[in-house]
Protein backbone atom coordinates (compact mmCIF):
# COMPACT_ATOMS: atom_id res chain seq x y z
CA UNK A 1 0.00 0.00 0.00
CA UNK A 2 1.59 3.34 -0.75
CA UNK A 3 1.38 6.18 1.40
CA UNK A 4 0.34 10.02 0.66
CA UNK A 5 2.63 12.19 2.21
CA UNK A 6 5.30 14.66 1.60
CA UNK A 7 8.38 12.60 2.24
CA UNK A 8 7.69 9.82 -0.13
CA UNK A 9 9.67 10.35 -3.21
CA UNK A 10 8.88 6.91 -4.71
CA UNK A 11 7.83 7.94 -8.09
CA UNK A 12 11.64 10.02 -8.60
CA UNK A 13 14.19 7.53 -9.86
CA UNK A 14 17.79 8.84 -8.51
CA UNK A 15 19.72 10.82 -11.48
CA UNK A 16 22.89 8.80 -11.79
CA UNK A 17 26.21 10.60 -12.50
CA UNK A 18 24.78 13.81 -12.03
CA UNK A 19 28.32 15.25 -10.94
CA UNK A 20 30.19 14.12 -13.11
CA UNK A 21 27.95 15.07 -15.97
CA UNK A 22 28.35 19.08 -14.53
CA UNK A 23 31.82 18.66 -14.29
CA UNK A 24 32.50 17.36 -17.94
CA UNK A 25 30.45 20.35 -18.75
CA UNK A 26 31.97 22.68 -17.26
CA UNK A 27 35.90 20.88 -18.20
CA UNK A 28 34.57 21.27 -21.82
CA UNK A 29 33.46 25.63 -21.54
CA UNK A 30 37.02 25.89 -19.41
CA UNK A 31 38.55 24.40 -22.40
CA UNK A 32 36.91 26.36 -25.11
CA UNK A 33 36.74 29.95 -23.20
CA UNK A 34 40.46 30.98 -23.59
CA UNK A 35 40.83 32.05 -26.45
CA UNK A 36 38.71 33.41 -29.90
CA UNK A 37 38.68 30.87 -32.18
CA UNK A 38 40.31 32.12 -35.47
CA UNK A 39 38.08 31.73 -38.73
CA UNK A 40 39.20 28.67 -40.25
CA UNK A 41 39.36 29.93 -44.03
CA UNK A 42 37.90 32.10 -46.55
CA UNK A 43 36.86 29.64 -49.09
CA UNK A 44 33.26 29.90 -50.82
CA UNK A 45 31.87 26.92 -49.12
CA UNK A 46 32.67 28.34 -45.39
CA UNK A 47 29.71 29.39 -43.78
CA UNK A 48 30.86 32.58 -41.79
CA UNK A 49 30.95 31.05 -37.83
CA UNK A 50 31.70 28.83 -35.55
CA UNK A 51 29.42 26.48 -33.16
CA UNK A 52 29.94 24.79 -29.92
CA UNK A 53 27.27 22.62 -29.77
CA UNK A 54 25.85 20.88 -26.54
CA UNK A 55 23.22 18.18 -27.02
CA UNK A 56 21.70 17.89 -23.71
CA UNK A 57 19.65 14.67 -25.20
CA UNK A 58 22.76 12.74 -25.02
CA UNK A 59 24.99 14.47 -22.51
CA UNK A 60 22.04 15.33 -19.93
CA UNK A 61 19.10 12.82 -20.79
CA UNK A 62 15.93 12.82 -18.76
CA UNK A 63 16.68 17.22 -18.08
CA UNK A 64 13.00 17.17 -17.65
CA UNK A 65 13.60 15.10 -14.35
CA UNK A 66 16.74 17.20 -12.92
CA UNK A 67 16.54 19.25 -10.24
CA UNK A 68 15.74 23.11 -10.53
CA UNK A 69 19.14 24.06 -8.99
CA UNK A 70 20.94 21.71 -11.39
CA UNK A 71 19.07 23.48 -14.39
CA UNK A 72 19.96 26.75 -13.21
CA UNK A 73 23.40 25.79 -12.96
CA UNK A 74 23.68 24.25 -16.60
CA UNK A 75 21.57 27.69 -18.10
CA UNK A 76 23.78 29.80 -15.67
CA UNK A 77 27.09 28.19 -16.91
CA UNK A 78 26.04 28.59 -20.72
CA UNK A 79 25.43 32.13 -20.54
CA UNK A 80 28.58 32.99 -18.36
CA UNK A 81 30.68 31.26 -21.24
CA UNK A 82 28.85 33.59 -23.50
CA UNK A 83 29.79 36.67 -21.21
CA UNK A 84 33.44 35.59 -21.21
CA UNK A 85 33.75 34.95 -24.60
CA UNK A 86 32.14 38.46 -25.64
CA UNK A 87 34.95 39.42 -22.80
CA UNK A 88 37.76 38.27 -24.87
CA UNK A 89 36.67 40.24 -28.09
CA UNK A 90 39.38 42.67 -29.30
CA UNK A 91 39.92 45.70 -31.67
CA UNK A 92 39.79 42.77 -34.72
CA UNK A 93 37.09 40.53 -33.55
CA UNK A 94 34.73 43.48 -32.99
CA UNK A 95 32.19 42.70 -35.65
CA UNK A 96 32.14 38.87 -34.37
CA UNK A 97 28.48 38.35 -32.91
CA UNK A 98 28.61 35.82 -29.99
CA UNK A 99 25.81 34.72 -28.72
CA UNK A 100 23.87 31.16 -27.37
CA UNK A 101 20.74 30.00 -28.57
CA UNK A 102 18.65 27.60 -25.79
CA UNK A 103 15.36 26.48 -25.54
CA UNK A 104 13.23 25.82 -22.79
CA UNK A 105 11.50 25.05 -20.57
CA UNK A 106 13.29 21.72 -21.00
CA UNK A 107 16.42 22.03 -23.33
CA UNK A 108 17.56 19.17 -25.36
CA UNK A 109 19.87 21.12 -27.62
CA UNK A 110 21.95 24.45 -26.82
CA UNK A 111 24.73 26.15 -29.03
CA UNK A 112 27.09 28.62 -28.33
CA UNK A 113 27.64 29.96 -31.86
CA UNK A 114 30.38 33.01 -33.11
CA UNK A 115 29.86 34.31 -36.47
CA UNK A 116 32.40 36.08 -38.06
CA UNK A 117 31.11 37.71 -40.83
CA UNK A 118 27.70 39.01 -41.96
CA UNK A 119 27.17 36.26 -44.17
CA UNK A 120 27.31 33.97 -41.44
CA UNK A 121 24.61 35.70 -39.56
CA UNK A 122 22.00 35.65 -42.48
CA UNK A 123 23.35 31.71 -43.01
CA UNK A 124 22.47 31.02 -39.11
CA UNK A 125 19.20 33.20 -39.02
CA UNK A 126 18.17 31.42 -42.02
CA UNK A 127 18.81 28.05 -40.90
CA UNK A 128 16.99 28.61 -37.30
CA UNK A 129 14.04 29.81 -39.37
CA UNK A 130 14.12 27.77 -41.75
CA UNK A 131 14.80 24.68 -40.07
CA UNK A 132 11.71 25.18 -37.37
CA UNK A 133 8.63 25.95 -39.45
CA UNK A 134 8.15 29.15 -37.01
CA UNK A 135 4.14 30.12 -38.24
CA UNK A 136 4.58 34.16 -37.36
CA UNK A 137 0.71 34.37 -36.72
CA UNK A 138 1.72 31.40 -33.07
CA UNK A 139 4.86 33.04 -32.72
CA UNK A 140 6.65 36.70 -31.51
CA UNK A 141 9.62 38.09 -31.30
CA UNK A 142 10.56 39.85 -27.53
CA UNK A 143 13.25 41.37 -26.04
CA UNK A 144 11.85 41.60 -22.52
CA UNK A 145 15.17 40.30 -20.81
CA UNK A 146 13.03 39.69 -17.24
CA UNK A 147 10.82 37.00 -19.34
CA UNK A 148 13.59 34.54 -19.61
CA UNK A 149 15.10 35.61 -15.80
CA UNK A 150 12.14 34.98 -13.99
CA UNK A 151 11.22 31.68 -16.05
CA UNK A 152 14.74 30.20 -15.68
CA UNK A 153 16.14 31.95 -12.41
CA UNK A 154 19.05 33.03 -13.93
CA UNK A 155 21.36 36.31 -14.03
CA UNK A 156 22.10 37.81 -17.36
CA UNK A 157 24.83 40.55 -17.56
CA UNK A 158 23.62 43.78 -18.88
CA UNK A 159 26.45 43.68 -21.84
CA UNK A 160 24.54 40.74 -23.22
CA UNK A 161 21.27 41.13 -25.28
CA UNK A 162 18.48 38.68 -25.06
CA UNK A 163 15.98 37.82 -28.00
CA UNK A 164 13.10 35.47 -27.73
CA UNK A 165 10.98 33.54 -30.11
CA UNK A 166 7.88 32.87 -27.89
CA UNK A 167 4.52 31.79 -27.73
CA UNK A 168 2.01 32.90 -25.27
CA UNK A 169 -1.66 31.83 -24.73
CA UNK A 170 -4.77 34.67 -23.88
CA UNK A 171 -3.39 35.02 -20.24
CA UNK A 172 0.10 35.45 -21.12
CA UNK A 173 1.34 32.62 -19.99
CA UNK A 174 4.08 31.20 -22.15
CA UNK A 175 3.60 27.77 -23.72
CA UNK A 176 5.30 25.05 -25.85
CA UNK A 177 8.83 25.59 -26.46
CA UNK A 178 10.99 28.84 -26.73
CA UNK A 179 13.74 29.80 -28.39
CA UNK A 180 16.15 32.68 -26.70
CA UNK A 181 19.02 33.80 -28.69
CA UNK A 182 21.37 35.73 -25.89
CA UNK A 183 24.42 37.36 -26.73
CA UNK A 184 26.07 40.13 -28.82
CA UNK A 185 23.71 41.31 -31.69
CA UNK A 186 24.77 44.64 -32.55
CA UNK A 187 28.40 46.64 -33.45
Amino acid sequence: MRRNNKYDYSDKKKIRGLKRRFRNLNRYILEREEVLPIPPNDSSTYRGYRSYVFDFGRDFPGFHRYPERIKKRVYQSLIDFTYNLNQLKGDSEKEYRIFCCLTTPDIDYAAVSILFTRSGMESFYDGLLGRRNLNPDQYQLTTNREVLCHELDVWIPNELDVKGIIREDEDGELQGKQIWLIGSFEE
